[in-house]
């Protein structure tokens, strides 16, 4: 079984449709084009494409001028970031951490519509009761009640990687114990229009 191990060699696969939904994305010369073209939506998304987000680095919005000067001061024209169209945040029902363990399916969860990383630090200072923990068939029932069809499928075909099965969105990708992270809106979104974002699948980073 193979590790993901960085967050650039996830955004590949991820813009290879291997990993489920994602935003529409773009490069910095895409993100000049666009602008130029006049076809930006009002946000957009900075990402950092490096190892991890634990060296200080963000992911954040912005309006098109200020992603792009973002982009300069960061290296462009070849700058180690990822834009995206801004998710449309109102929408969001959901937000998910999932994992298959030893006691089986395990998601940490919450529906406030905020920034995930915001929700897993509160959670981790124990600050508010926001997010719940949440094993087994309930669980799974949770998840079956807020994703759709393509969804849920491509989600149990990840997971099911580490334990050799072929996946069919990407082949025999197999990942050793992968950690997803969705979030589930009321509306469909994304490149596949699908009602889900898979955020990050994770392994050894």
């Amino acid at each position: 079984m193979r590790p993901i191990k960085s967050k650039t060699e996830f955004y590949a696969l991820s813009r290879q449709g291997l990993l489920g939904n994602w935003l529409r994305q773009f490069d910095w010369q895409e993100l000049v084009f666009r602008r130029q073209a006049g076809t930006l939506s009002s946000l957009i998304g900075v990402r950092h494409v490096g190892n991890s987000f634990s060296t200080g680095t963000r992911s954040f919005l912005a309006t098109p001028t200020e992603a792009i000067q973002y982009g300069w001061e960061h290296g462009a024209p070849d700058p180690p970031l990822l834009f995206d169209e801004a998710a449309p945040t109102e929408h969001i029902v959901l937000h998910a951490e999932i994992a298959a363990t030893e006691r089986g399916l395990y998601v940490r969860h919450s529906c406030l519509p905020v920034h995930q990383r915001e929700l897993w630090e509160i959670d981790r200072r124990g600050e508010q009761s926001v997010v719940t923990h949440t094993w087994g068939l309930k669980a799974s029932h949770l998840l079956r009640s807020y994703l759709d069809d393509p969804s849920w499928e491509c989600l149990n075909e990840i997971l099911s990687g580490q334990r050799g099965e072929d996946n069919s969105w990407g082949g025999n990708l197999n990942f050793a114990y992968p950690v997803v992270e969705i979030s589930c809106f009321d509306i469909s979104v994304g490149e596949l229009n699908w009602n889900t974002l898979f955020w990050e699948v994770r392994t050894d980073y």
